[in-house]
């Protein structure tokens, strides 16, 4: 091992680890033949939102000095009062974090429904480059990265590193290699819970068809638990290099396969519903349908904005111009008013009815045009609000709803008193 490693090892490990400083640098041991052992720790995902994805770090054990430290790539600064600005727009810094092991255990168990550690077989010379690799990562001034889900994150890093130290074994392993999968269905699958439905799709549709691209195995490695299904496959020089698997926390559950779309269907009933029942109420469905109406305009407007400031501002290609904004975007603002007006006057204005003639037609187009393959992005829960917001609507157009009173008699009325259903006698309807 080299002194100056070994020096930086102790400083760190010891003392750094802890958060203290010290004077003197102690003088470095001699090395032993089985002094570093490395290993794998997973985490399955857990209930809350920044679980689903899992999450991985390296343990190193130094036998001779009794150290136990964890590396780990996926922290960042929860106390940044702009962090939502910052990664959305692909400027919120990750860094890589050195620890006690039992530390970062503690930190995390509580969120993640099981760990388990893949022992490594990794000789002396390649523990050492790996060690040297990771003290690197965690280094001040080297280990703050750009984040970014699916190319560079706790686990694409960990894996990088590993690849390294196997001389190439898991990508020759695992690159190029298809899976019937997209990003989209493993972040569908990551966020199975029902209670990740809002935020899963509210996210999906600020992502153009870059996602919904096939991927490979070494790619998919960019979940913690598909490289742990990679380390157990991997062979290296004819031996495995998982020698053991120790369970952490037991609950680490499979990765689970995509949500049925009945999810989907429900909500598209669901919201249909809402946007229909006022046409059951004689008198003041119009409005409510109108006032409905403006609800689903403002909304579909705000996100197209934030769709629009992700395109403008964020540095990732799946933020690029995105088919989801031809049904959700800023102009629909001018719509909204519409829509507001139309709830006070009771009549749709002309802009209005241009409108609610063309906007289903965009979205049966933008549906059509994904079920034909002619275009890659999933786009059909999108288009499918979008019918529902603008079909109830539209059907005021040619089936208008005519409130009953006794200024506009039904018409077995109007043929019993033909001057208008009125009692002549009394003015009034008998």
């Amino acid at each position: 091992m080299r002194p100056a490693l070994t020096i930086l090892w102790l400083t760190l490990g010891l003392l750094g680890a802890a958060g203290a400083a010290t004077a003197q640098t102690p003088t470095p041991p001699a090395p032993t033949p089985d002094r570093f052992a490395v290993s794998v720790v997973t985490m399955y995902p857990g209930d809350a939102l920044f679980t689903g994805f899992g999450h991985v770090a390296i343990r190193v054990q130094d036998s001779l000095e009794g150290l136990d430290l964890s590396f780990d790539c996926g922290t960042y600064d929860s106390s940044d009062p702009l962090i939502g600005w910052h990664f959305l727009t692909g400027k919120l810094d990750y860094f890589c974090s050195r620890n006690r092991f039992q530390t970062m255990l503690d930190w995390y168990l509580k969120d993640f429904s099981g760990a388990v550690e893949q022992k490594l077989a990794l000789s002396q010379p390649k523990a050492t480059a790996l060690l040297i690799s990771l003290l690197d990562y965690t280094a001040p001034g080297h280990n703050n990265y750009r984040y970014h889900h699916f190319h560079n994150n706790c686990s694409t890093r960990l894996r990088d590193l590993l690849d390294t130290a196997y001389d190439g074994a898991l990508a020759a392993q695992a690159r190029d290699v298809p899976v019937p999968q997209s990003f989209r269905d493993l972040i569908n699958a990551s966020f199975e819970a029902p209670s990740f439905a809002i935020p899963r799709w509210l996210v999906f549709g600020l992502l153009n068809g870059e996602i919904d691209r096939p991927v490979d195995r070494w790619r998919r490695a960019f979940l913690p638990s598909f490289l742990a299904e990679e380390l157990t496959a991997l062979r290296y020089q004819g031996k495995p290099v998982v020698t053991q698997v120790v369970t952490i926390k037991p609950g680490a559950r499979p990765f689970p396969p995509d949500p049925s779309p009945l999810q989907g269907l429900v909500g598209a009933l669901l919201l249909l519903l809402a946007l229909s029942w006022p046409w059951l109420l004689p008198r003041k469905g119009f409005r409510l349908r109108r006032a409905f109406l403006a609800v689903g305009l403002g909304f579909g407007a705000f996100y197209g904005s934030v769709m629009a400031i992700a395109w403008a501002f964020a540095p990732y290609p799946e933020t690029a111009p995105n088919w989801n904004f031809l049904m959700f975007n800023p102009l629909l603002l001018v719509f909204f008013g519409g829509a507001l007006g139309a709830a006070r006057r009771g009549k749709d204005g002309p802009l209005l009815k241009w409108f609610l003639r063309v906007y289903p037609v965009l979205a049966a187009l933008l549906l059509l045009a994904w079920g034909l393959g002619l275009i890659e992005q999933f786009v059909l829960p999108y288009g499918t609000a979008a019918l529902c917001l603008a079909l109830p609507a539209l059907a005021d157009q040619f089936f208008p709803s005519r409130p009953f009173s006794s200024d506009t008699p039904h018409p077995a009325l109007r043929a019993t008193f033909p001057q208008g259903g009125k009692d002549v006698r009394k003015g009034r309807l008998p």
